[in-house]
């Protein structure tokens, strides 16, 4: 259980303050993350989804009314609408 916590502190720590997730939201930064079903199995421990668990739970409840959880394709479409991200003609 302490690795569990020290591995989600790497994202955010327990009270909020600091961690890589935490760099990122500071500067203004969209946050994006992906990962694999390996690294979330953890050969069998789960180790991984907990901690993911863990990060995204203090990400929620530290910066939760500035966060916007969507999908890769709620991203894609997101990006879409923007006049600028048009692709453009020749």
């Amino acid at each position: 259980e302490a690795d569990v916590q020290r591995l989600a502190d790497q994202f955010i720590s327990a009270d909020g303050t600091s961690g890589t997730f935490v760099d990122q939201i500071k500067k203004g930064v969209c946050l994006q993350f992906f990962t694999h079903y390996a690294n979330l199995y953890s050969e069998g421990t789960y180790r991984g989804l907990d901690v993911l668990t863990i990060a995204i739970g203090r990400l929620n409840k530290f910066y939760g009314d500035r966060i916007e959880w969507m999908t890769g394709l709620d991203i894609c479409k997101r990006f879409a609408e923007i006049p600028e991200a048009a692709p453009k003609t020749l």
